[in-house]
C-alpha cells in the first residue's frame, strides 16, 4: 500500500496516478464513473492516516481497508493507554472517498484522483438529489452527468469547502470522442 508519490514521499496510490489537487477559490470539477466492478457510487472508501513522520506523509490504514494489523492503530491505541489524547487524536484514521475527476479548469491533464472529505461527498450526494420529486442525478454520467463546483477557503488545518453546487444542465464528459 505504499508507493512513492510524483514529489519523491510516500503516497497511498499508484505512482503514475496524476492527483486533483483544491486550489483557494472555486474549484470545478466532473466526477467520472467508477471503473470497479459491481459500483453503487462513484467513490470509494478509504481509511488513511494522516500527518505522520517529518514529511506528514498519509498512509492507508492496514485495518481498516485489508483487515489487517496497522502499527499506526496500535500507536494510537498505546497514546489512548498513555493518556496522551493529542498524539491519539493525530494518529486516528480518517474516512475520505476516492473518486477520479476531471478538473475542469485543467482539462487537458486528463483525469486525476482525489481523495475527498467525506463531508463534500456527502453534500454532492445532497445536491444530486431532489427532494421534490425524488429523482436522483446520475452525476458521473460520461454524456449527462453535471459539473460540480465548490469554493475552498483557507488552507491545511483550516480548510473549509463550502458552496457545492451542481450545474444546472447535464453535459458530456468530453466533447472528444477519445
Amino acid at each position: 500500500s505504499r508507493q512513492k508519490s510524483f514529489s519523491g514521499r510516500d503516497s497511498y496510490f499508484s505512482s503514475n496516478m496524476k492527483f486533483f489537487v483544491t486550489k483557494v477559490g472555486t474549484n470545478k470539477i466532473r466526477i467520472l464513473p467508477p471503473t470497479w466492478k459491481d459500483a453503487k457510487h462513484y467513490g470509494s472508501d478509504i481509511f488513511v492516516h494522516y500527518g505522520i513522520g517529518p514529511d506528514n506523509v498519509g498512509y492507508l490504514c492496514l485495518d481498516r481497508m485489508i483487515s489487517e494489523k496497522c502499527p499506526l492503530c496500535e500507536a494510537r491505541a498505546d497514546a489512548d493507554r498513555d493518556g496522551d489524547e493529542e498524539l491519539a487524536k493525530a494518529l486516528r484514521a480518517t474516512r475520505r472517498v476516492a473518486v477520479y475527476v476531471i478538473d475542469r479548469n485543467a482539462e487537458s491533464e486528463g483525469p486525476k484522483v482525489w481523495a475527498m472529505p467525506q463531508t463534500v461527498d456527502k453534500e454532492i450526494c445532497a445536491q444530486a438529489w431532489d427532494k421534490e420529486t425524488g429523482e436522483v442525478f446520475a452525476l458521473d454520467h460520461p454524456d449527462e452527468g453535471f459539473d460540480i463546483t465548490f469554493d475552498v477557503e483557507g488552507q491545511g488545518q483550516n480548510k473549509k469547502y463550502v458552496g457545492v453546487r451542481l450545474a444546472r444542465r447535464p453535459s458530456p464528459v468530453s466533447d472528444e470522442d477519445k
